[in-house]
């Protein structure tokens, strides 16, 4: 399995999960694992387990820095 986990804005969570949501979607792919968990005040840590490592880094590559959601 390829783990990535990223922290997200608890302002902008329900943003950058529907982008997540869509970014999943149009590339046809889902995570085998899909998990949140509420961290430090304000942040939310979103945990995605790939069974492919060519969509996890992708994943990461878009969502790394996961604050706002940014153009696909």
């Amino acid at each position: 399995m390829h783990v990535i986990e990223i922290m997200v804005s608890v302002a902008t969570f329900g943003d950058v999960l529907g982008a997540m949501r869509d970014w999943l979607d149009r590339n046809k792919c889902g995570p085998v694992k899909f998990e949140t968990a509420t961290e430090a005040p304000g942040s939310v840590r979103v945990r995605l387990e790939f069974d492919q490592s060519g969509f996890a880094e992708a994943f990461q590559q878009r969502f790394g820095d996961a604050q706002l959601p940014q153009a696909a």
